[in-house]
């Protein structure tokens, strides 16, 4: 699926997110902390959707998730 850069940019910016990138959050199970780094397209289904880019704070690991799974109280803002 080819998209514009208009397309794109509706997918990538348009909707409304919990967390914005340089936010600082928590995950509830494991309470390992990370800082949002940007939102990515994930483009290995069938049908494109959003996630998260997010770093781990003490070693600089970076991982990404679905926005659902993000968002589904998995993780909390946390003070900076």
């Amino acid at each position: 699926m080819k998209l514009t850069e208009a397309e794109m940019e509706v997918l990538l910016f348009s909707h409304d997110r919990l967390f914005r990138i340089g936010d600082r959050v928590t995950h509830v199970n494991t309470q390992g902390r990370y800082v949002i780094t940007g939102v990515a397209l994930d483009a290995d289904t069938e049908t494109l959707s959003v996630r998260y880019t997010y770093m781990q704070e003490d070693t600089l690991l970076v991982f990404s998730r679905s926005q659902a799974q993000m968002e589904d109280g998995r993780f909390v803002r946390t003070a900076s």
